[in-house]
């Protein structure tokens, strides 16, 4: 989203709530055209989650559980050794909302990615059925 809009925002609270808003528009244009859309960003606000889930007739908000010391020993893309100090990363100066109504909780951190996808596929299935398989 912000390549597509030339990278006008930057990272504060208000840039990173106006950059969810597009997604969320995004997603809801989907939506009205009968377009199921998997849309995955790190969303720290509550009240955005809930804005989405207002917007978006069938929304699934699926939150992947990770210890954040986990991320930053890890940091698979450089994101917490090339940031912190210079910019307020989600959980890190940055608030994140632990979310209090999402639909499906992976705590990811002893999972591959294969597993976590698993259970998400599963979860899909359930909810509406093999055509989903």
């Amino acid at each position: 989203m912000r390549s597509l809009f030339n990278n006008d925002l930057g990272y504060t609270d208000k840039d990173r709530r106006e950059n969810i808003k597009r997604i969320i528009l995004g997603a809801y244009l989907l939506d009205k055209n009968d377009i199921i859309g998997i849309i995955c960003n790190i969303s720290p606000f509550q009240e955005l989650r809930d804005l989405a889930r207002d917007k978006i007739k069938d929304y699934n908000e699926i939150f992947l559980d990770k210890d954040l010391n986990i991320s930053v020993r890890n940091d698979v893309k450089g994101m917490y050794k090339n940031n912190i100090g210079k910019t307020d990363i989600v959980g890190i100066g940055q608030r994140f909302d632990d979310p209090i109504t999402c639909d499906l909780r992976i705590k990811v951190d002893d999972m591959t990615e294969d597993e976590s996808f698993k259970i998400i596929k599963d979860y899909l299935v359930r909810k509406y059925g093999e055509e989903y398989e």
